[in-house]
């Protein structure tokens, strides 16, 4: 088995993204346990955390993010697309021999798209700020969306997927989108 310590470990992105290792972490690895002790990346702009671990039977991952802008995540997806706004999120996720389990909860906060078209002229579509959460229990899956603004409209959602089968193409599955422009 290895223990040891990362000492230094950093992410630069596009634009100005500039994470760094916040203190020493601890990690093992050997081939019935990996783990890796709560890590969190810190600078401009926003915050990363994350650990994890991982044995024949079972693993489990905590991933969080502050204020990390949406264009760190979205660098290059669209051309002539521009993300602005900033995404704070946590997450936990378990499996192994029991089913997959875990919850999220993720705020965007003055999302909005804009897109440069072929005139030079600049859209901007305006999204807002808003909660997505997802909670994976073993009988159910249930997801809710929040999100508007006041001059936009809103998006609201919810979603249930009921995990009685093995398949899950074949679970239940009921829910409802609302949508409101102003």
């Amino acid at each position: 088995a290895f223990r040891g310590q990362m000492h230094a470990l950093s992410i630069t992105g596009t634009g100005q993204l500039r994470l760094s290792l916040e203190r020493p972490v601890d990690v093992l690895v050997s081939l019935a346990h990996v783990r890796l002790d709560w890590l969190c990346m810190v600078g401009t702009p926003g915050s990363m955390c994350a650990d994890g671990e991982w044995t024949p039977a079972s693993w489990s991952s905590t991933v969080m993010a502050n204020e990390l802008p949406l264009n760190t995540l979205t660098a290059g997806a669209t051309p002539a697309v521009e993300y602005l706004g900033t995404i704070s999120a946590l997450g936990h996720i378990a499996g192994g021999n029991a089913p997959l389990q875990g919850s999220l909860r993720a705020q965007l906060a003055n999302a909005e798209i804009d897109h440069r078209l072929a005139s030079k002229r600049i859209e901007h579509t305006r999204i807002g700020s808003g909660t997505v959460t997802v909670v994976a229990a073993p009988a159910l899956v249930t997801t809710r969306i929040v999100i508007g603004d006041l001059k936009a409209g809103t998006i609201r959602g919810r979603l249930e997927i009921q995990r009685s089968t093995a398949r899950w193409q074949d679970m239940p599955l009921s829910g409802e989108l609302h949508a409101q422009t102003d």
